[in-house]
């Protein structure tokens, strides 16, 4: 593998959060140190990463790979968004592995508030902040764009 010298960040949102950590923990699993360090980090907007969908009252259970990543990590969640009430026991969960996890809650949004057909103004104002959401996520992963 070659590679540029430019540092990787992944970004994903809901259900592709559980192939996107599988791939990357899968190849950081065949490069050297060197070049596993061109994987900077990921931003994950509300991910979906239960193994099974959790019933109410509940404790959620993870994919295997929320303890086997060791990746930076940035998670916006909504705060409209069942996933909220899981965010800090999945943080614990990544801790558990070793990964590095920061996450703000997205006031007043769902998951999917960028492409909601049925947004709410307040989501739509947020989407609209996309980038700036972005640069944030990026300065708490420590990594300048």
């Amino acid at each position: 593998i070659k590679l540029s010298g430019k540092k990787i960040i992944l970004v994903t949102a809901g259900h592709g959060a559980t192939p996107i950590l599988r791939g990357a923990r899968a190849w950081q699993d065949g490069v050297t140190e060197q070049d596993r360090n061109a994987l900077s980090g990921a931003l994950l907007f509300y991910p979906d990463l239960y193994s099974v969908a959790p019933a109410p009252g509940v404790e959620a259970q993870y994919h295997p790979i929320v303890t086997q990543t060791r990746l930076p990590l940035f998670i916006y969640q909504g705060q409209l968004s069942p996933g909220r009430w899981w965010l800090e026991h999945l943080k614990v969960e990544f801790a558990r592995g070793g990964t590095k996890v920061s996450s703000s809650i997205l006031p007043k949004v769902r998951s999917h508030f960028y492409v909601r057909p049925d947004a709410t103004p307040a989501e739509n104002a947020m989407a609209e902040k996309l980038p700036e959401l972005v640069l944030d996520a990026l300065k708490q992963l420590e990594i300048k764009p």
